[in-house]
């Protein structure tokens, strides 16, 4: 049976990918930032599903480092990583903030989105490439694309909450780089849109349920080749940087 671990598994597109990769015959990995949080994710899910839950916050060095150690000392390999866990401290959505923005919400922004999903990563490493073919997917936005950020008929044109948008943004570049590294190998990683989706970040305007949200990250999850090393997508759209 594969293993997978997802970040964020708790609530919203965590959860429902979580359920999903379980469905799919994978024993399951999700984390949280309290046993609250744990308790209340554990209802969702039957008794003799394959989940366990354990404890992570991403913005904390030695929360990694911990993590990362319970899970070396219980299993020989990581089949999958779902970096899904991340935060939106800007305050708006629409609208310019790039000017009003303070550098601790950039910061605490960077910590989780950024920061701690490539030091999970890294130290996690090991464990996937002893896999026959992990694979890593980052969720990431459409809001992290540059290219679409400047085209003047883009739906995203004037939706600039500048630090969750950077630190998007730079997750991609960690896929870019990280793909790059994987080149010639049965690994892969990949960045994906999840849509706008009915979570606490999207709000009950978005148009798609959370189950909706984690179909392209599961897809990708569970691709038996390596063609979407490197690649951002959303369904099977291929997005620009």
């Amino acid at each position: 049976m594969k293993t997978a671990i997802v970040t964020g598994a708790n609530k919203g597109i965590g959860l429902a990918t979580a359920k999903k990769l379980c469905e799919a015959g994978i024993n399951v990995i999700g984390t949280a930032r309290s046993q609250q949080n744990i308790d209340h994710a554990l209802e969702h899910f039957k008794k003799e599903t394959s989940i366990s839950f354990q404890l992570l916050d991403l913005s904390d060095a030695n929360s990694i480092k911990q993590f990362t150690k319970n899970i070396s000392s219980k299993y020989s390999s990581i089949d999958i990583l779902v970096n899904n866990a991340g935060i939106h401290l800007d305050g708006i959505w629409a609208g310019n903030n790039t000017l009003e923005v303070n550098r601790s919400v950039l910061e605490n922004t960077f910590a989780v989105n950024f920061f701690g999903t490539v030091e999970l990563t890294q130290q996690l490493f090991p464990l996937l490439m002893k896999s026959t073919g992990a694979r890593i997917v980052n969720i990431s936005s459409i809001m992290g694309s540059m290219a679409l950020h400047i085209q003047p008929d883009s739906d995203i044109r004037h939706v600039k909450p500048f630090a969750y948008d950077a630190s998007k943004t730079a997750l991609n570049q960690f896929t870019i780089h990280l793909a790059h590294y994987l080149e010639g190998t049965v690994h892969a990683v990949s960045s994906v849109h999840p849509g706008w989706v009915k979570t606490d970040l999207g709000g009950e305007m978005a148009p798609l349920e959370t189950e909706q949200g984690a179909e392209t990250g599961v897809t990708l999850a569970l691709e038996p080749t390596t063609t979407y090393n490197g690649k951002f997508m959303f369904g099977n759209q291929s997005l620009p940087w």
